[in-house]
C-alpha cells in the first residue's frame, strides 16, 4: 500500500544448472555528455549478460556486473560493445574467483534505525 515492495523473486542455485562465470567490468566512455551516457545505457539494458549497472564518481564512468556461461561469452560480449557506436574509451574486467558470500537483504535496522 505505501509502495515500499517492488516484487518478489526467487533465488536459483544457477551453479546447480551448470557453470558459469561473474566478471566485474570498468568501463571509461570516451565522451561524457549526458546524450553519451543516455545511449550506452539503452544499448546496455539488451545485453541479458549484463545484470548490474552502476554510474560510477572516481576513476571510471561504470561498473557493469556480467554473468556469463564463459571467458568466452563474456569476450564475445565485451568485442561487440566494443565494436558498436555506444562510445566505450577503455575497460577493465575482474573475473571473480570465489563468493564467499552474497547477501539478499539490506540490513534495514541499521539504514534507518530511528523508523519504525
Amino acid at each position: 500500500e505505501a509502495g515500499y515492495i517492488t516484487g518478489y523473486s526467487a533465488t536459483i542455485d544457477v551453479a546447480k544448472l551448470g557453470p558459469t562465470i561473474t566478471v566485474f567490468t570498468e568501463i571509461t566512455l570516451k565522451s561524457h555528455r549526458q546524450n553519451d551516457f543516455d545511449r550506452f545505457q539503452r544499448h546496455l539494458t539488451e545485453v541479458e549478460s549484463c545484470i548490474e549497472c552502476h554510474l560510477m564518481s572516481g576513476g571510471y564512468d561504470y561498473l557493469l556486473k556480467f554473468v556469463c556461461s564463459d571467458v568466452s561469452a563474456y569476450q564475445s560480449i565485451m568485442e561487440e560493445l566494443s565494436d558498436s557506436d555506444v562510445g566505450i574509451d577503455k575497460y577493465f574486467s575482474f573475473v571473480v574467483m570465489k563468493s564467499p558470500f552474497v547477501k539478499q537483504y539490506l540490513p534495514l535496522h541499521q539504514l534507518f534505525p530511528l523508523q519504525n
